[in-house]
């Protein structure tokens, strides 16, 4: 359950860079009406100033949990962790992003990002494994991102 925990926490970090978004976005707009610079280059610089903290978050929480649980030893099993959580978060913030992109309202954007973190906590195979899942459900853990690391 320390993985389930650990996504959790990453998502909802994740989720909580939308309101951020939304207030980037007008920025954004105004910028590229004026022809300052173009939509992607703002999508780099963001995802670059983004990747240090998302780092030192699943840092953290890897550090603490791993140690505390008494997972397996060595430090290829935890960098393996750390590297997975990472790509969590990495997986979360772009989620955050294409919500922003695709919603007209920060409200619309929450309520889709709650959504889809309980469809990748119910599919992702933690509580029910893969096979308790009913037959017309299991392929949404293929498009889930969860799973895969969890997998992993």
């Amino acid at each position: 359950y320390i993985f389930l925990s650990s996504f959790l926490v990453l998502m909802l970090s994740a989720a909580v860079t939308i309101p951020d978004g939304f207030r980037q976005r007008i920025t954004l707009f105004k910028h590229r009406n004026a022809e300052f610079y173009s939509g992607k280059v703002a999508y780099i610089v963001q995802v670059l100033l983004d990747l240090p903290l998302s780092i030192i978050e699943a840092t953290l929480i890897s550090s603490i949990s791993y140690f505390w649980v008494g997972m397996a030893p060595g430090a290829n099993h935890y960098f393996y962790f750390l590297g997975t959580l990472i790509g969590l978060e990495c997986v979360g913030q772009a989620f955050a992003r294409v919500l922003i992109a695709f919603s007209r309202t920060q409200v619309s954007a929450n309520v889709a990002s709650s959504l889809l973190i309980l469809l990748f906590a119910t599919v992702g195979g933690f509580m029910p494994s893969f096979e308790q899942i009913t037959p017309v459900l299991r392929w949404l853990s293929w498009i889930t991102p969860v799973s895969y690391a969890f997998e992993g």
